[in-house]
């Protein structure tokens, strides 16, 4: 979900808090990811999937840049020191797959670090890759406060190194 076109707002109410309610789909187990406040921590990934998702923004500005995947994803987890990262992806290869491509995506986080010497603090607690890797996807990436998109007609069985090349840039 694109929060610019996907949300309204009045004029003068730019710097309240915004709340959100997702609903997922009767009988289907749909999951989130994002970087608004309240998404459940990368420690509840073995929890049931629950029903109602509740989330939180403190203004106008970080509601604006805060994207929503919410659907049939897999979402794996890595830390690199202290931090914690999420890598949440719709994708057409198999779960082994993701995992290996997630492992070299810690790899480059780890360079990023030794480069840039230290990452901020995310305010939700943790960093999320939200990746769509789907054959009618457009090959684009963006860059937001707390995560990044990244999507391809790509997948990782074909097009590994040019994914791994977005995920480093972003």
């Amino acid at each position: 979900i694109n929060m610019p076109a996907a949300i309204m707002w009045a004029r003068g109410f730019d710097d309240r808090p915004a709340a959100l309610t997702f609903d997922s789909p009767a009988g289907l187990q749909w999951q989130i990811a994002t970087q608004l406040h309240g998404d459940r921590s990368p420690d509840d990934a073995r929890r049931p999937v629950p029903d109602r998702y509740e989330f939180t923004a403190p203004n106008l500005q970080y509601l604006i840049d805060s994207p929503v995947e919410f659907g049939l994803l897999t979402i794996e987890t890595f830390m690199v020191g202290p931090r914690t990262f999420r890598f949440a992806a719709h994708q057409t290869g198999t779960r082994m797959q993701l995992q290996t491509f997630v492992k070299d995506v810690a790899k480059i986080v780890q360079q990023e670090e030794a480069v840039f010497g230290e990452f901020p603090s995310y305010e939700p607690g943790f960093y999320t890759f939200l990746a769509d890797y789907l054959p009618y996807a457009t090959t684009d990436g963006m860059e937001h406060r707390n995560s990044t998109v990244m999507s391809s007609p790509g997948s990782i069985a074909n097009a590994r190194v040019e994914l791994l090349g977005t995920v480093a840039h972003e």
